[in-house]
């Protein structure tokens, strides 16, 4: 058979399949020459048809061929090893990555590895690594690097394919070391050269992202979107890639949103996602990632626009084509976060029906599950029912016990407990509450929003423990997730809730500098908003609690004008009418004319009118004024019943204080009064 003939008939089987087993034996006999246009047409083949359309039996047979045609040289046993590699990733199959490798194999028996075989054999290692989850492989690819290393010295590539490998090492371990090791290469890598290709800025920042979530600190992600601007007009030309790198920028935008709870950073990420959606309107899973983060903003801020506009887009006709799952889990938390917000059975209802259905279809869904838990909380929240707190508690608990960075799940697991403790009244519950805010603060250290809401929960733990042994460690504690909240952002709030601490720990502990932090950081406030009722009677309760430690009447009387102004505006302000009351009591005491003791009865008669007012207007920290009150006009039985409420409503002090507080003088030597103690201490 020609030459000629010979490529005639190969190509004649390759359009209509002919006898490739007698081809295979004519082509291997003839010329040189002609083996290598045989061989050509042969690879050609292989790509275009063999390779595209997953023809095992073809590529099977075709590789002996090759071998046949080309012999045992490196340079074929490198070529076979490319080809599997090619069929690996068409057919998904990791058999074909062994054989790639058995080939390379062969070849170093015959030829010392060159840098690129070393390489490439690591690079099919990771791969297999990724694809059976298999942690040795990719151990071994890093091993491989680091002889191709020793062989050939460093370069972009070989820095840039170790940071790949760490990175994927990190996934299996997830040791934040082997994350560190793979940006320590990334790192390198860039500096190497001056020209770095789009996709090394893709694998960098995802390396990027995964710090900044280990962490919880939102300077990794700030790198990640200056990397990823500085290369988007570099890859307009490239579709696949500009997709990828959109994609990138707004999932960066996105965590640095829930990194930080930054208002304006939450503005970037809305504006990110219309102007991506706008140029980008078929990438349906846009319009569902967003909706979920409305969602997490609004929950967490307890903003019913937030949720809304999040339903709004969960339930938009384009994310048709997005992922059926995550779409239904998104839009039932949705409904039922926006059920609980205003009050709405039907949307909580809603939203559960929604999951039923498709938690038939895929019961081990992790989403899917941690929506159940967040059934078991929007009903708990409603309802306000101990059973679905409990139910909630469970289900959360073991969502963080197979994942301890969970930040959802850990957000869950301070709302049951909080709600559960405050229906059941009981301290551990509130404590556990304590522990899931802790951690998160761990996981978001930079978030403001985790501090404050810590520091509310270690409040109502120390209102809750009134015979802990330190309570006003609990304060202290809260004082300084308060001022790490004000390092992160400065926010009106966070100060008026500092001063109001600081208060709290003064009336705990009688220190001077704590009243004076109190005064001083509320005085400061009031002079940029002195028509703010609320710092008048934050002030006011600030300056009465000194007054009445230090008893001063100054201080009493401005309070008292300060209450007295609250109240011309609401006559029904609770915290107005209580601290005025105290006042007038107080002054009853020590700033009245001795000569003149209808005065002071007048005064006390004032005090007992506005305590009385303030407990039916709701604030039930009145109930131990009056019971002072009443053992000062030894009236002992009812000064007893309204500790005895105050004790129930958690605003009775510390039992030191109940044994030290003068004004409870004579109500203290009743019997009534030792058994009230003795309870407090549980005997």
């Amino acid at each position: 058979m020609t030459t000629t003939q010979l490529l005639h008939q190969l190509q004649s089987y390759l359009n209509q399949q002919g006898d490739l087993d007698q081809l295979i034996e004519v082509s291997c006999q003839a010329p040189k020459q002609t083996c290598e246009e045989v061989v050509n047409i042969l690879l050609s083949w292989l790509k275009q048809e063999v390779i595209a359309k997953k023809e095992e039996d073809d590529f099977d047979r075709a590789l002996g061929w090759l071998s046949q045609l080309t012999g045992m040289t490196i340079q074929s046993l490198i070529m076979q090893s490319h080809l599997c590699q090619q069929f690996a990733f068409s057919t998904k199959k990791a058999i074909y990555l062994d054989r790639a490798m058995t080939c390379l194999q062969e070849g170093f028996r015959l030829e010392p590895a060159t840098f690129d075989q070393f390489q490439f054999w690591a690079t099919l290692l990771v791969t297999k690594g990724r694809w059976q989850d298999d942690m040795t492989c990719v151990e071994q690819a890093i091993e491989m690097y680091a002889r191709a290393k020793v062989r050939c010295g460093l370069s972009f590539e070989l820095l840039w394919d170790q940071a790949v490998a760490w990175q994927l090492l990190y996934d299996f371990s997830i040791e934040r070391s082997d994350l560190q090791k793979a940006l320590n290469f990334f790192s390198r890598a860039q500096k190497f050269t001056k020209k770095v290709s789009p996709y090394f800025f893709v694998d960098y920042s995802k390396a990027l992202h995964q710090l900044a979530l280990a962490t919880g600190d939102p300077a990794p992600i700030r790198q990640s979107l200056v990397n990823l601007r500085q290369i988007q007009p570099l890859v307009t030309s490239l579709p696949h890639v500009e997709k990828i790198v959109r994609e990138l920028l707004i999932h960066a935008q996105s965590q640095l949103v829930l990194l930080t709870d930054d208002p304006t950073e939450f503005e970037h990420a809305n504006r990110l996602y219309e102007e991506t959606i706008t140029a980008h309107p078929s990438l349906a899973n846009l319009w569902l990632h967003w909706g979920y983060l409305l969602l997490q903003v609004g929950w967490k801020k307890q903003q019913v626009a937030i949720v809304e506009t999040a339903v709004e887009k969960l339930t938009s006709l384009k994310i048709a084509e997005a992922d059926p799952v995550l779409s239904t889990v998104f839009l039932s938390q949705a409904l039922m976060a926006l059920g609980v917000l205003v009050d709405d059975l039907n949307l909580i209802q809603e939203g559960e029906e929604r999951l039923l259905k498709i938690s038939q279809l895929c019961p081990e869904h992790r989403n899917l599950i941690k929506t159940e838990a967040f059934v078991c909380l929007a009903k708990a929240l409603y309802f306000n029912d101990a059973q679905y707190f409990e139910g909630a508690v469970n289900r959360y608990t073991k969502l963080v016990t197979e994942r301890g960075d969970d930040i959802e799940s850990w957000y869950g697991l301070m709302e049951a407990y909080l709600g559960w403790g405050k229906l059941q009244k009981q301290a551990k519950l509130i404590i556990k509450s304590c522990h899931a805010a802790a951690r998160l603060t761990q996981l978001r250290p930079f978030s403001s929003i985790y501090h404050i809401q810590t520091a509310q929960l270690l409040f109502l733990r120390y209102r809750f423990q009134q015979d802990m042994k330190n309570p006003g460690r609990m304060l202290e504690q809260a004082i300084k997730h308060l001022q790490l909240a004000l390092a992160i952002k400065e926010d009106f709030e966070v100060l008026l809730q500092l001063a109001l601490m600081w208060d709290a720990l003064a009336e705990e502990t009688g220190d001077d500098n704590s009243y004076m932090n109190a005064i001083q950081g509320l005085e400061i406030l009031y002079l940029r908003l002195p028509t703010d009722y609320r710092l008048k009677n934050a002030l006011g309760v600030a300056l009465t609690h000194y007054g009445v430690y230090t008893l001063k009447p100054d201080l009493l009387f401005r309070a008292s004008h300060l209450f007295e102004q609250v109240l011309k505006r609401d006559i029904e302000h609770a915290s107005s009418l209580t601290h005025l009351g105290l006042c007038k009591l107080v002054l009853s005491e020590i700033a009245v004319d001795p000569h003149n003791p209808e005065e002071a009865l007048s005064k006390r008669s004032d005090a007992e009118r506005l305590l009385k007012q303030a407990i039916r207007y709701g604030d039930e920290e009145a109930c131990f004024h009056l019971a002072r009150l009443y053992s000062m006009k030894k009236l002992y039985s009812e000064s007893i019943e309204y500790l005895k409420r105050a004790r129930m409503q958690h605003v009775l002090p510390s039992i030191e204080r109940l044994e030290q507080d003068t004004w409870l003088e004579g109500v203290r030597q009743t019997e009534a009064f030792q058994e009230f103690v003795s309870g407090l201490r549980g005997k």
